[in-house]
């Protein structure tokens, strides 16, 4: 009776160790768990952190390149538009540098046919034995052949009048006309000084002793 109370006691510690390895187990099991668990934690924790660094560090490399891409566009604009105002400057430098050689030309060739008109005028006046100053023919020949023409009449009708009176009056100390009139006497450059035309070529047909 003994013996059998002894190895059902033994039998209980048996399982009761059993039990208890059993549940030490369980909890060595569980603490791998966690601590298999913790360091998956940590071990993603620090991916993520390395993905969240590369992350920053990419975004701002992007940030970077997009600044340098904006200083190299501007870069490139200011250029384009630099070679774009240099070939306008160029271009309008030429364009005015062949103006500026046409108008030369141009008041060449006005100051050509002028002096061409001045020597005929000149040259034809004397063939008829008109004497007349350069000064009187400056304002008698004009650009427009037609006008040097009318003035060239106008200023032989007086001349013409003048001729008359003096044949036909006595010079009293002023020029008659060829009515007869007394006209003021006036210098050469009093004349010459008269702004119109045709009042002018007349003071210079009615003094015309002062231009011979």
């Amino acid at each position: 009776m003994n013996n059998e109370n002894n190895n059902q006691e033994v039998n209980n510690q048996t399982e009761g160790q059993g039990a208890q390895g059993q549940n030490q187990g369980e909890a060595g099991e569980n603490k791998n768990t966690e601590d298999k668990a913790q360091r998956t934690i940590e071990k993603l924790q620090q991916r993520l952190g390395k993905l969240t660094g590369d992350k920053n560090t990419a975004e701002q490399a992007l940030e970077e390149l997009k600044a340098r891409n904006a200083e190299l566009e501007k870069l490139v604009n200011d250029y384009k538009q630099g070679k774009t105002v240099k070939e306008l400057s160029d271009k309008e430098k030429a364009k005015q540098e062949a103006q500026a050689k046409d108008d030369e030309i141009k008041a060449l060739k006005a100051q050509i046919a002028r002096n061409q008109a001045l020597s005929d005028t000149n040259e034809v006046l004397k063939s008829q034995g008109y004497n007349v100053p350069r000064d009187v023919l400056e304002f008698v020949v004009s650009d427009d052949s037609e006008k040097t023409l009318a003035n060239t009449n106008a200023l032989l009708a007086f001349i013409g009048q003048v001729a008359d009176g003096v044949r036909t009056n006595t010079l009293k100390g002023s020029t008659p006309t060829k009515t007869g009139a007394p006209v003021k006497t006036m210098t050469k450059q009093e004349i010459m000084a008269i702004a119109n035309d045709v009042e002018r070529q007349k003071a210079i047909a009615d003094n015309i002793d002062l231009f011979r």
